[in-house]
């Protein structure tokens, strides 16, 4: 069987997709990755033995430009500035996916909303299989956890029932997504969908996170399997510095930020007070990764 594997993401997004590539691959699937095209990943796809067909820009580029326009939009265009983007990725990364999609029996879609959309079209279009896939168990209709809170559509306070604030949920991603989705379904004279969401998300959601972390408590509200962590191994040596640290005392306490966005060195000063300690690690969009 072959597989497309596409993401839109940071390191995050990409490392998981490299280590299911290598799993499908020793279980003799064909399998491509879609993935941004940044040297960082290139090289991570490359050790794991999978080929990448480049999505539609570069991340750190991409991810650079959009802080700019983000940072001159007032608060009211931020919802504007968010369906401009997407109705962009969705265009972009459609054109990337459905050449890279050539041969392929399924696609799998993990990353942000607006590029799964876009695989989602080309599963149709092309007529594959298609599953989503989070790394988080909270991305997910369910009772038991809130929605995801978008800046330009927060969730109204004193709101408590998850299932009522899911439904609003399904309201706000039409609004942000919708026209987007819709908009590309037009150009492929395709109909509209009522619900982007629901579309986006398919049948049966491919939940990628370890189940003692982020256990899956089953829900009405959704279909997901959980698969366990994709998880790429590495044995190359850890830098000099890190290992001294870890050699010099008990084991640290891990504390990652991912990518989101620091300004500065998060402050060790707490960590240090309280005893145990810590080794701290993130990776900056526009930069490089730091520790």
């Amino acid at each position: 069987m072959r597989f497309l594997l596409s993401t839109y993401g940071s390191r995050g997004d990409v490392e998981p997709l490299a280590a299911l590539g290598a799993a499908l691959q020793a279980q003799g699937a064909e399998v491509r990755v879609s993935a941004p095209g940044d040297d960082e990943f290139a090289a991570l796809l490359a050790r794991a033995g999978v080929p990448l067909a480049p999505a539609f820009a570069p991340v750190r580029e991409w991810a650079k430009e959009m802080m700019q326009r983000s940072r001159s939009a007032s608060p009211e265009g931020r919802a504007s500035l968010i369906s401009g983007q997407a109705a962009e990725i969705v265009a972009r990364q459609y054109d990337a996916l459905f050449t890279a999609a050539q041969g392929c029996d399924a696609v799998v879609a993990l990353g942000l909303f607006p590029s799964c959309a876009a695989a989602r079209l080309v599963a149709e279009q092309r007529g594959m299989r298609y599953t989503l896939g989070t790394f988080c168990p909270v991305w997910l209709p369910s009772a038991h956890n809130r929605p995801h809170e978008y800046p330009s559509h927060p969730l109204p306070p004193g709101v408590t029932d998850n299932r009522l604030l899911w439904e609003m949920d399904i309201r706000t991603k039409n609004a942000l997504f919708g026209e987007a989705v819709n908009g590309h379904r037009a150009s492929l004279g395709l109909p509209p969908v009522e619900n982007v969401r629901d579309y986006v998300y398919g049948d049966t959601v491919l939940l990628a996170c370890d189940p003692t972390l982020g256990p899956w408590l089953p829900s009405d509200l959704i279909d997901a399997v959980q698969a366990g962590a994709f998880i790429l191994p590495d044995e190359r040596p850890l830098p000099d510095g890190l290992e001294a640290f870890l050699d010099g005392g008990p084991p640290p306490v891990y504390v990652g930020f991912g990518s989101v966005a620091v300004a500065r060195m998060p402050d060790a000063r707490p960590s240090r007070r309280s005893g145990p300690r810590a080794f701290a690690r993130w990776s900056r969009k526009a930069g490089p990764s730091s520790a």
